[in-house]
């Protein structure tokens, strides 16, 4: 009952990260872009013009918008909190198949809920949160033989985690292989076979068919100076800042020299890959656990190949638990197996909030203080929030609105423009715009582009794209510090 009642404790601390609101980079970038835009459009415009993401792989975000379209408001804390529900129970059977004990298959729940990613991932719309319940629960299905018709749904299972992300899939290869071996087609048939791989290709490549029917590159970006796409320069997406190299000091680097791996602090990845390093040794040599812990550690390793990113690891460290608990149980007694689990446990929960920047800065706390109002956090981390809630209340249903700020126009429902390397065309008439310190190509700018709310920030706006603004009549409609709305008025029939 105890090792219960804490692995509870754990879960709940953990979901406390579901009440931030929506304020990461990339979901304001683009997450938030498909949910806005069937909400409010009742459409998705498969168009990487504003924002070169758009044709990426988008099940993640289809199953978010599903939730937002429902319930008319956007949704995400509630689906994540289905995807750590879900994972909880996919590890409590995968802890039951390979013979964990409860208190050790409850201690396995309270590791996963105090990794300091499981928290970060709940603030946000990023893929390895429901990736992780993915992949546990079709280690679930290649473990026990007795779920109906296993071929198939581990089909759809490893389909979602393809349509997730590439990544994904590669890291849960292996456990699908093993899965075959162990029998899961086993009496399926031709037919049956064959309805599991047209299964698994419809859930896995709706988005790469669309993306390589509209921008002949199936991951646009990605890999363009092979498919060499017109929406994007022909060359080979890259972030340099996730290239520190691989060599076998790699799992100690990502858990003591975190930052460098991920975009947060240091012991942000949790200590499990030290911790239970030995533990996963271990249970090479047990046959119950053996298959589980080769094919966790390959999801844990393959990721790392392309990408040293620690967040591309977290599905793979939550397959690791079960097998690590299982050699744990098997070899140390009950005592000194919980004190090595609960302390871990402890450590990673001092450890939560380097995971993420908003849990770093005590937005749990705040957000807990403000009672569901987060209009204090968004003026202080995301003021564009502020004034797009602003435009979409007071502007035109149609307005066209140019961020010169961040680029977090997602929520704009495919009205909002960037000058960043999200839209390159609209890059480049903003440098060539630029040059001109009249202000007239910034004016041709934003006639040419039907921009009529622009939002800035005046003290980083330079000068030439102040001039522009002041030629075209635009003037300040409200602020949101230190940014500011100004709205472009529609040219006269005079000019």
């Amino acid at each position: 009952p105890r090792a219960a009642g804490w692995a509870v404790v754990a879960l709940g601390l953990a979901s406390a990260a579901a009440w931030l609101p929506t304020m990461q980079y990339d979901d304001l970038a683009y997450h938030l872009g498909l949910p806005w835009q069937l909400l409010v459009n009742g459409w998705y415009a498969l168009d990487p013009t504003h924002q070169v993401w758009a044709l990426a792989p988008w099940a993640g975000d289809v199953l978010q918008a599903v939730a937002q379209v429902v319930s008319g408001a956007e949704a995400r804390s509630a689906v994540n909190l289905g995807w750590l529900l879900a994972t909880a129970a996919g590890l409590w059977q995968v802890g039951a198949l390979v013979g964990l004990q409860p208190w050790a298959r409850w201690t396995t729940l309270a590791l996963f809920a105090t990794l300091p990613m499981t928290a970060g991932l709940l603030g946000g719309m990023q893929t390895e949160g429901p990736a992780t319940a993915a992949m546990v629960a079709l280690a679930v299905v290649v473990l026990d033989p007795t779920v109906k018709r296993r071929l198939l749904v581990a089909s759809l299972l490893f389909g979602l985690l393809v349509a997730l992300k590439p990544l994904h899939g590669i890291a849960a290869a292996p456990l699908l292989a093993w899965g075959v071996a162990r029998g899961i087609g086993r009496g399926a048939g031709p037919g049956g076979w064959a309805l599991a791989l047209l299964s698994m290709l419809v859930v896995a490549l709706p988005s790469y068919a669309q993306a390589w029917w509209v921008s002949g590159n199936p991951v646009l970006p990605l890999f363009n100076g092979w498919f060499e796409s017109g929406y994007f320069p022909a060359v080979d997406f890259d972030d340099p800042r996730w290239q520190a190299g691989l060599s076998p000091s790699l799992p100690w680097q990502l858990t003591f020299d975190t930052d460098r791996y991920l975009e947060g602090w240091d012991g942000g990845a949790g200590f499990v890959l030290i911790a239970l390093a030995g533990a996963w040794l271990a249970a090479l040599l047990d046959r119950r656990g053996r298959g589980l812990a080769i094919c966790a550690g390959l999801a844990v390793v393959l990721p790392l190949l392309p990408l040293q990113y620690a967040r591309y690891v977290h599905p793979g460290m939550v397959l690791l638990l079960p097998a690590a608990a299982l050699a744990v149980q098997a070899w140390l007694v009950p005592r000194r197996a919980a004190a090595l689990l609960v302390g871990l446990c402890v450590l990673d929960l001092a450890f939560q909030a380097n995971a993420q920047w908003l849990l770093h800065t005590g937005g749990v706390k705040r957000s807990l203080l403000g009672l569901g109002n987060d209009t204090a956090l968004f003026e202080e981390r995301a003021p564009e929030r502020v004034l797009i809630a602003r435009i979409r209340e007071q502007a035109p249903p149609d307005a066209v609105v140019l961020l010169l700020s961040n680029p977090f126009h997602a929520e704009l429902a495919g009205r909002g423009r960037t000058v960043d390397w999200y839209a390159p065309v609209l890059k480049a008439d903003a440098a060539r715009a630029d040059q001109d310190p009249s202000g007239a190509e910034w004016q041709a700018l934003l006639r040419r582009h039907r921009i009529s709310e622009v939002v800035l920030d005046p003290a980083t706006t330079s000068p030439a794209r102040h001039a522009g603004l002041q030629r075209a009549g635009a003037a300040p409609r409200a602020s949101a510090a230190p940014l500011e709305w100004w709205h472009v008025p529609a040219r006269s029939g005079s000019e």
